[in-house]
């Protein structure tokens, strides 16, 4: 893990690796989080942006959102933290008004291009229609609404600037052996149906989990805004926790597949990423990830 820091020029600080650092993705979390410490002789430059390579490849890139520099018994230290790119888009206001005909080109010129962003892939025209940006939304509410609603979607912006508005290709990671491991089961949180309220006021219509083994029902009212399939999805999901620490570091982003084996228990394969969170101390780089239930499992 080495880490550069840009300043307000362009110019490059090469940091170095950090005494201690953090690097955490959530899945639900729009941005990454970054935080870390260095030994350093004198205060240096204020910094605008943070670099992270691991090897030759940049494997996160962000703005940092605190500089701080300590004086203690063990010297001079710099502490930084930052989050992703993503974190341009929260920070900042959508200009407020009624939008006709949106589409990703235009949200490109009017939310993305002054933040130095750029789409990683065009989109479809608009289909026509009007959008209302409210004012105080923040571009990132602007653009992941447009997203969810047009493409089934949320946004998500690279190490390299380039923000992609649909499901982002899927990477296979498989760990090697775990350091500590726990699996947890609550079958109390997993749903066997869950009935949606209709325009007339009746609950008559039903979603099922078939591979539910317990009988537990839920009463979606129609304004609840909540989706019955997420719902029972979100509940298969909490019925299974499988946290895995594995030295070094690995760096999940949305699509990312994991494959563990548990010696004693088997292979969890195919399991998507709720967290994680890369940390290096006096001790080397761990990272612990929080998986979700396996596409496959063999014993």
């Amino acid at each position: 893990m080495t880490v550069w820091g840009e300043t307000a020029g362009g110019g490059r600080v090469l940091l170095g690796t950090p005494s201690r650092a953090e690097w955490a993705y959530d899945r639900d979390a729009p941005a990454q989080g970054f935080a870390a410490r260095f030994p350093v002789e004198q205060v240096p430059e204020a910094l605008y942006r943070v670099e992270i390579r691991d090897g030759d490849a940049a494997v996160f890139r962000g703005i940092v959102d605190e500089q701080n520099t300590r004086l203690s018994a063990q010297g001079l230290e710099l502490e930084l933290i930052g989050r992703s790119l993503e974190g341009l888009l929260l920070d900042s206001e959508a200009p407020p008004g009624v939008v006709e005909d949106p589409s990703l080109a235009l949200w490109e010129r009017r939310l993305l291009e002054p933040l130095g962003l750029r789409l990683g892939e065009e989109g479809p025209a608009g289909r026509g229609g009007l959008w209302t940006v409210s004012k105080g939304q923040s571009c990132w509410t602007v653009l992941a609404d447009f997203c969810r609603q047009r493409l089934g979607a949320v946004p998500r912006v690279d190490p390299e600037g380039r923000v992609w508005c649909r499901a982002l290709p899927e990477e296979q990671l498989r760990l090697g052996p775990p350091v500590t491991w726990e699996l947890q089961l609550q079958p109390c949180r997993r749903l066997s149906q869950v009935w949606q309220q209709s325009f007339r006021g009746q609950y008559d219509t039903r979603y099922r989990d078939p591979e539910a083994v317990l009988p537990r029902v839920r009463y979606l009212a129609a304004d609840s805004g909540k989706d019955p399939r997420q719902v029972l999805r979100s509940g298969r999901e909490a019925a299974f926790r499988l946290e895995v620490t594995v030295p070094g570091a690995c760096w999940p982003h949305p699509g990312t597949r994991v494959t563990a084996e548990l010696p004693g228990v088997g292979r969890f394969a195919r399991c998507p990423v709720e967290s994680a969170r890369v940390r290096r101390d006096a001790g080397g780089e761990q990272t612990r990830l929080v998986l979700t239930p396996p596409e496959t499992f063999c014993a």
